[in-house]
């Protein structure tokens, strides 16, 4: 499994133990799941999609790389009063920033999660009775860099002293 999706496994484990969308009901563990969302085969009325969207790679040495992936979270609600889906629907943001506050390191999994922004919708189009809020945040990780060193290299041994 590469580093990049046990990152999003991570997140998705986390937020499936540490979740508390009270007064909302907590989520079954189908609920949260690593992939796009579509809307129209949900299997539950409420459920939380986490996305990834761009990485960025640092080196931050020889071996190791400091990785920052962006998501998108979709909290999406469907079939069910307005009223009440926008109220659940900012109780499981509150629920989710809650969750990574607690703990940015998720357990320890990750060097950090970040919650940047969320932009609620009304509506999702073509569906007459949905709410959705879309989080996006970064999730960061070390990563080690496969790295082959070339024998030539090895410091006092075949290098030809500069100037000369």
């Amino acid at each position: 499994m590469s580093k990049e999706f046990e990152a999003l496994v991570a997140l998705r484990d986390y937020l499936r133990a540490y979740l508390d969308p009270a007064p909302q009901p907590a989520l079954a563990d189908g609920q949260i799941v690593v992939e796009y969302p579509d809307v129209d085969s949900m299997p539950y009325a409420t459920m939380v999609y986490i996305v990834p969207e761009r990485e960025d790679v640092e080196q931050s040495s020889m071996t190791m790389s400091r990785v920052t992936l962006a998501i998108t979270m979709y909290v999406i609600l469907k079939n069910q009063q307005m009223a009440t889906m926008i109220q659940a629907a900012f109780d499981y943001l509150a629920a989710v920033q809650n969750a990574i506050n607690k703990d940015r390191t998720l357990g320890g999994s990750l060097a950090e999660c970040e919650i940047n922004a969320a932009e609620f919708y009304p509506a999702i189009v073509g569906l007459t009775n949905s709410v959705g809020i879309e989080i996006t945040g970064t999730i960061t990780y070390e990563r080690t860099t496969i790295y082959y060193p070339d024998d030539n290299l090895v410091p006092g041994e075949g290098l030809i002293p500069i100037g000369g």
